[in-house]
């Protein structure tokens, strides 16, 4: 279950499933959120930080491919998690422990409560 909190209108704090200890900021819809909550991260929004960086989620580098402008990596983060099309205008090496960050304008929670509860 994620774990969330309303800052202010329109915004919210949540806390990573594959990295509890760290929190996002969020865009949430203005309607109140009822059941579960999901979040929802845009790949163009997760890029690779020094370590130490507030917010930093380590991860190990699974896959990488040339898409002509730059690299998409896959980033395993957590125990059963992974990123992918995290882009870089560098090849990061397969196997490499790597940090990523998160834009909150590429985060949004919402309600997974389909409405028929």
């Amino acid at each position: 279950m994620l774990g969330w909190e309303r800052v202010r209108d329109g915004v919210a704090t949540a806390r990573l499933p594959f990295a509890p200890e760290v929190s996002v900021e969020a865009t949430m819809p203005a309607s109140e959120l009822s059941g579960p909550v999901a979040l929802l991260v845009r790949a163009a929004g997760v890029s690779f930080v020094a370590e130490g960086q507030s917010g930093a989620v380590p991860g190990v580098v699974r896959d990488t491919a040339f898409t002509g402008r730059g690299y998409e990596h896959v980033i395993a983060v957590g125990e059963k998690a992974s990123l992918t099309k995290v882009f870089a205008t560098h090849r990061v090496k397969r196997g490499s422990r790597v940090h990523v960050a998160f834009a909150p304008a590429a985060c949004f929670v919402f309600s997974t409560n389909d409405g028929s509860n």
